[in-house]
């Protein structure tokens, strides 16, 4: 039995190269000739739970220029606005530093 880690199911091919390969992911492994999937014991990685996001707070932040921007910020720090610095770049604005420094 070959062990194979990998987020996708496995698969055996011959390479360019002419050597039989097996990957279940990125990285190909080279195997015996005459390998089949029956040989190949697949192992899929753990993956990490997110945890949820608790329910947003909005906050009504005024701009420089009169206009009002909506701040919407979640328990975990991520946050978002409908500025259109924020909507272009997706970096975080200073509408969002506000809020963040505000609610210190």
């Amino acid at each position: 039995m070959i062990a194979i880690t990998g987020p996708y199911p496995p698969a055996v091919f011959r390479a360019v190269n002419g050597k039989v390969m097996a990957a279940a992911g990125r990285q190909p492994v080279e195997v015996p000739a005459g390998t089949s999937l029956a040989d190949i014991r697949w192992k899929k990685p753990h993956r990490a739970v997110v945890p949820k996001k608790s329910a947003p707070t909005t906050h009504l932040v005024p701009g420089s220029s009169g206009d009002r921007y909506e701040v919407v910020l979640w328990s975990d720090g991520t946050a978002r606005c409908n500025c259109w610095g924020y909507r272009r770049w997706r970096k975080p604005c200073k509408h969002i530093k506000m809020v963040k420094v505000v609610g210190q």
